[in-house]
């Protein structure tokens, strides 16, 4: 079977059907379904790895994590290139943790009332440290 960076030469029979799923062509067929790459639609892998030529590295974790009872706010540092010099830019994600009915720990991004007063505080500490990195 052909992977999605490969082209096929079938030719689409009357009963096949063609629709796009993201960055991919798929086209459908009563007994499979083939990936069909094209110039129209790039892969991710591509697009990311054109831009990782033109960045520098980073890691993918967070550079401070602040937390308050199940509320946290992660603060991410990313590094670009910007006119042939190196720029820091920082963003805040915000999630809360609960334990599910098996017991394993879940993230979410909603929050209740009652986790307002925590959201905010966690995020006056990350607005703080990353005044504190900027200056």
């Amino acid at each position: 079977m052909p992977t999605m960076h490969e082209k096929t030469s079938e030719a689409p029979t009357d009963n096949s059907i063609i629709r796009c799923d993201g960055f991919r062509v798929i086209r459908h067929s009563r007994s499979r379904a083939v990936r069909v790459n094209s110039s129209v639609f790039p892969s991710l892998s591509d697009m990311v790895d054109k831009k990782k030529k033109d960045e520098p590295q980073t890691s993918n974790a967070p550079v401070k994590v602040i937390v308050i009872e199940d509320v946290s706010a992660s603060v991410f540092q990313r590094k670009y290139l910007m006119r042939g010099e190196e720029r820091t830019f920082y963003s805040v994600s915000f999630s809360r943790s609960y334990r599910d009915s098996r017991g394993e720990w879940k993230y979410i991004k909603s929050f209740n009332l009652e986790d307002l007063g925590k959201v905010i505080s966690v995020a006056q500490q990350a607005d703080e440290f990353i005044r504190q990195q900027v200056s």
